[in-house]
């Protein structure tokens, strides 16, 4: 951009290629908003063009959330043809006139650039008669501005004797000759090779002018490359699928192509064989160079014309075969979308049928509906809607559906039904499932959208876009599912071979689709098997403190299926491998000399070897949930509830850990086991309370190492749940610092079991006195008595020192009683820090070095007291 303005250069045009999903909207904001502030002082002129109402909508939405003053007063969205023809013409005029200002962002739709209606030899309405009298105005400002011009172009206006070519004169004398004008189109690769793009290219020759897409096209008669890049140059930055999934943006796509044995019918047809295939390929592009658009053709009537496409619409419309591919898509449909039992079965995810045809979209909506009805009773009714088109000459089937839905909806306009029905499955729990055939295929963003049941042949960049709907990412989504029912995907190679995705120099793109588009589901199965004999070894061999801690699935599987079930030694095992899943504290404070660089290094490897099983672990279960349907799914149900067991066993010991599982996590973990005797088992697992009688009891009787350790260890999670439950409060955190220094000692085995507990029983006695200090006090007493044992324990070590804290006490109370107090100031903590330092001084005299206390009076005052008066004024205010 810059180079060209300033006269560099001459190339105004690029191309930027990003996956589906990956943020082209963002981006495009992004530049903009640097356009604007980098220009500001010359008026630039940004627009934003689309080429859907919804796209429009979309963009808006982000738009108008700008907070950016300069963007958000000059954003403005053109709403009609008229609007954008004033806007040209204001831009026009101040090209001559330094009185017109003329700068803004806009938002319009490539559909107002047209060209207007030719009648009686007269074009009306359009940019042709806009650009026509702006170039007529323009002479005329040129006959007393600069006549030596105005004779130039009227000698040449004079000389063209078709009056075609005198038109296109004036309209480029009537065009905005700035360069400060960049134009930003979004769905590049669809409506920029025909009359309106043309016409965008007459009013704004000079603009920069970038294109956005996902999906390039690279044929003779629609090549994006050909529209906005250079020979040398096709694109100015090129993110695809491998990067968009490495970053997180966009997720893998799984396929799994659906046999006649899989739908279970015999003698119906399901998919299409490899001649049909290649014939509807063939007339595809038949079709489309001769300006016919190929899928409008299958929800027209047959013609003679195109025999592959004519047999296809007829194998694909056959009410037979389409009601067993709903009643086998209602069989997986809780495998697929991931259901799970809470209160009520949940859907966390959705999914979207394509049809062949409208006619097929109805008879889809009620073969499914029929069978949802019949296994989830009448509420299922409103699982599945329909989003497509409807005209006034439809067959009878469509016509008497758009009357039924228009008596359900009360709405008579079936637009405004569409809009409502897309705005339900985006919001709200129904519909689970939608049915479409065009509508919906590019531009729907519905990150919840996981599975797409494809039953149309798409070709080309309309299937790359349609299956790109299931890629974006939504909470446990691991990757977008295509069930493919024409056997169309199996051929996606040969579909990229026509789709010419790039020239040879860009080859290495060409294999990135091939490779990171579309993942097998037979190969997903693969590597869940694989890690599930990885992990299953590993638990197996499992060994740490020198102790076997392994934990056999199989020998575990037939004692919870057998209820012959050793809970004690399991929970053993369970409780030492918790263990190692707290986060690691500074080995460095720990003092004892029979720490050594042996000890360190082996309780760092043994925390890494726990810490990767329990991550694959998590992420075996979740593969487990992700493979939907596959046939082999069903071997491994037993052995993935038993791992589930083992796995939220351990996770009940740390569950005040900060484990970002989420509650559709824990609800799918408990409908792996929901039905087994095991259930309570896992209830009793981590069951705790604090008693230290049981403690002195332990301590002076004998007792056995598997006794005490399992009392040890259960004491020390819970306590420590205890603690983080007053984050900021100093004592509290002081015993959780000396908690933590146990357990390490004790896994490098530089403390035993006795130690651990004796040190374990006076933690726990400090925080029961503690408690009873601060119980029942007002909040003035319960801070200062806070910070009073924290001295005296961890500053002083007496525990019966005894502290007044005066003037410290005064200025927190007169702090607290403050009625119009709404946040602490930092003159505020300064007061306070400085109160707090003259009473430790006053009162500790020569038992603790002076400059040490400076320090301890300021994290007191900014780590707990600040915080504590926080919590207090929210409490006031709410």
């Amino acid at each position: 951009m810059e180079s060209y303005l300033r006269g560099e250069s001459s190339r105004s045009r690029g191309l930027i290629w990003h996956w589906l999903g990956s943020g082209k909207t963002y981006t495009m904001f992004f530049i903009a908003n640097y356009f604007l502030d980098r220009y500001y002082r010359d008026r630039p002129v940004i627009f934003f063009i689309v080429d859907r109402k919804d796209l429009e909508e979309q963009h808006e939405r982000m738009l108008t959330a700008v907070l950016e003053d300069k963007f958000r007063n000059l954003f403005k969205k053109i709403e009609s043809v008229e609007e954008l023809h004033k806007v040209i013409r204001v831009i026009k005029e101040s090209e001559r006139s330094d009185s017109i200002i003329a700068y803004g962002v806009y938002l319009t739709t490539i559909q107002k650039f047209r060209r207007g209606a030719l009648k009686e030899d007269v074009f009306k309405r359009g940019l042709i008669v806009l650009l026509k009298t702006l170039g007529e105005e323009y002479l005329e400002f040129l006959k007393t501005e600069d006549p030596l011009e105005y004779d130039k172009h009227k000698k040449k206006l004079e000389s063209l004797s078709d009056e075609k070519e005198r038109i296109v004169y004036l309209m480029r004398l009537g065009s905005v000759r700035r360069r400060n004008i960049l134009l930003l189109i979004d769905e590049a690769h669809r409506t920029q090779y025909g009359i309106l793009a043309a016409m965008r290219k007459l009013a704004f020759p000079n603009a920069i002018v970038f294109g956005f897409t996902g999906t390039p096209i690279f044929k003779h008669e629609r090549n994006t490359f050909v529209e906005f890049s250079y020979p040398d140059e096709l694109y100015l930055h090129v993110y695809f699928i491998r990067d968009s999934i490495r970053d997180g943006f966009t997720l893998p796509l799984t396929y799994q192509a659906v046999t006649e044995g899989d739908v279970g019918v015999q003698g119906l047809r399901i998919r299409l064989t490899e001649d049909e295939i290649r014939g509807f390929i063939k007339e595809y592009l038949e079709a489309r160079s001769q300006g016919v658009d190929p899928v409008g053709l299958l929800d027209s009537l047959a013609t003679k014309t195109y025999r592959y496409i004519n047999r296809i619409r007829t194998i694909l419309m056959n009410p037979r075969r389409i009601d067993k591919i709903a009643e086998y898509i209602v069989s997986r449909l809780e495998a697929d979308l991931e259901a799970y039992k809470a209160v009520s079965l949940v859907f966390p995810f959705k999914a979207l049928v394509v049809a062949v045809n409208r006619i097929a979209c109805v008879r889809y909506k009620r073969a499914l509906e029929r069978y949802l009805v019949a296994r989830y009773g009448e509420e299922a009714k409103d699982w599945v809607e329909i989003v497509m088109t409807y005209g006034h000459n439809d067959p009878k089937e469509i016509d008497d559906y758009r009357v039924e839905l228009i008596r359900r909806f009360g709405v008579g306009d079936t637009r405004e039904i569409n809009k409502e029905i897309q705005r339900r499955f985006l919001e709200e729990e129904n519909p689970k499932i939608l049915v479409v055939t065009d509508m919906l295929l590019t531009g729907f963003d519905a990150p919840m959208l996981k599975v797409m049941y494809l039953d149309k042949p798409l070709f080309e960049h309309r299937l790359l876009q349609a299956i790109a709907r299931v890629n974006r990412p939504f909470k446990d989504k691991n990757f977008g599912l295509i069930v493919d029912f024409i056997g169309l995907l199996e051929h996606i190679s040969k579909t990229m071979a026509l789709y010419n995705l790039l020239a040879e120099e860009a080859e290495d793109i060409r294999e990135d689709i091939k490779a990171n588009l579309m993942t097998n589901l037979d190969s997903k199965f693969s590597e869940f098997e694989s890690l599930f004999r990885d992990v299953k070894e590993r638990l197996r061999r499992l060994r740490l403190r020198g102790e076997d801690v392994s934990i056999d699935l199989d020998i575990l599987k037939q004692q919870l299926a057998k209820k012959d079930f050793d809970e004690e030694d399991f929970k053993n095992r369970i409780q030492i491998i918790a263990t190692y899943l707290v986060p690691s504290h500074d080995i460095r404070l720990i003092k004892d000399r029979e720490v050594t660089k042996d000890a360190i290094d082996r309780l760092k490897r043994e925390t890494l070897t726990v810490r990767r099983l329990i991550n694959d672990m998590r992420r075996l279960i979740r593969l487990f949930w992700s493979i939907g349907a596959h046939p082999k799914r069903v071997l491994y149900v037993e052995d993935i509830q038993t791992l589930t067991f083992v796995y939220k066993s351990i996770l009940k010991y740390i569950r005040r850990e900060q484990i970002t599982l989420g509650e559709d996590f824990w609800n799918k973990l408990n409908m792996l086991i929901y039905d087994r005797t095991i259930v309570d088992i896992l209830k009793r697992v981590a069951e705790t309370r604090l008693d230290v009688e049981v403690l002195d009891k332990l301590l002076v009787q004998e007792t056995s190492k598997r006794t005490m350790q399992k009392l040890v260890i259960d004491y020390y999670f819970y306590l420590r749940t205890v603690l983080f439950r007053r984050p900021t409060d100093p004592l509290y955190k002081r015993i959780l610092r000396h908690l933590e220094e146990l357990r390490v000692r004790w896994l490098m085995r530089v403390i035993d079991l006795r130690t651990f507990l004796m040190e374990l029983r006076e933690l726990i006695k400090q925080k029961e006195e503690y408690d009873k200090r601060v119980q029942n006090k007002t909040p003035t007493d319960r801070i200062v008595e806070s910070i009073r044992a924290y001295v005296a324990y961890e500053v002083v070590g007496e525990k019966d020192l005894k502290l007044e804290l005066k003037e410290f006490k005064e200025k927190l109370s007169n702090l607290l009683e403050r009625k119009k107090l709404k946040i602490i100031k930092p003159s505020d903590k300064s007061e306070l820090s400085a109160a707090l330092l003259t009473d430790l001084l006053l009162e500790l005299g020569e038992r603790v070095d002076p400059r040490s206390l400076k320090d301890v009076a300021s994290e007191l005052v900014e780590e707990f007291v600040s915080e504590e008066i926080e919590k207090l004024v929210i409490a006031k205010w709410r």
